[in-house]
């Protein structure tokens, strides 16, 4: 198990245009024009200098058929590109969302992936953590869970 991670001192970002927030630890950097964006999506990447992060986009209105394809993990889980520790339903800002944590990606280049898609009122927000060293992921998947727990729609 990994030791519980303290919040006491992590900044907030907010996006008002796409109806969120979400804290993460304060030595990250926001970088709201990332370029690992998919397309057709507005995203941003938060992350430290190193080795972690998480990015952030909002698909916008999708369908049913079309929400089930939009999780990066969820498209690799299909095809076979990885092999996953687990998958577990958990809670997200009010809605259930799947957690994808990946045990062994074939392209290491993506790092170890966990990622999540969460669909409110139309909309879809996927969360997708990255990270590059595999011995670390216990203590990165703990860390995730906790920013996810602070995500929260805005009203």
């Amino acid at each position: 198990d990994t030791a519980p991670v303290s919040t006491a001192d992590w900044k907030t970002y907010q996006n008002v245009k796409d109806g969120y927030e979400v804290s993460y630890p304060s030595n990250w950097k926001v970088d709201e024009h990332s370029n690992f964006a998919p397309p057709d999506a507005i995203g941003i990447a938060i992350k430290d200098s190193q080795k972690w992060g998480i990015s952030i986009y909002n698909f916008g209105n999708v369908s049913d058929k079309e929400y089930g394809t939009l999780s990066i993990l969820e498209n690799a889980y299909r095809d076979k590109v990885f092999v996953f520790d687990s998958l577990e339903t958990i809670m997200v800002a009010g809605y259930p969302a799947t957690l994808y944590i990946v045990k062994d990606p074939k392209d290491v280049q993506m790092g170890y992936p966990v990622d999540i898609a969460i669909k409110v009122n139309g909309q879809v927000i996927n969360i997708t953590g990255f990270m590059n060293n595999s011995k670390e992921k216990d203590q990165f998947v703990s860390l995730f869970k906790e920013i996810l727990s602070t995500f929260k729609f805005l009203k």
